[in-house]
């Protein structure tokens, strides 16, 4: 899955996997809008705070 930021820039989802415990780790990337600089994040997150990992992800970065 990939997502536009407000800025241009992108977030392509690697992977979502359910870890137990009510967590969700995902492994996900930002592109820059020109494609010249990517950043690989990993991270977890508990299940019981938010809805979806998009729901997460916007707590962090503005989509369009």
């Amino acid at each position: 899955m990939i997502l536009e930021l407000k800025n241009g820039n992108y977030i392509k989802i690697n992977k979502n996997t359910s870890i137990g415990c009510n967590r969700t780790y995902i492994d996900f990337t930002v592109i820059q809008k020109d494609g010249n600089w990517k950043h690989n994040e990993k991270t977890t997150f508990l299940d019981t705070m938010y809805y979806s990992v998009i729901d997460y992800l916007e707590n962090i970065y503005t989509f369009k």
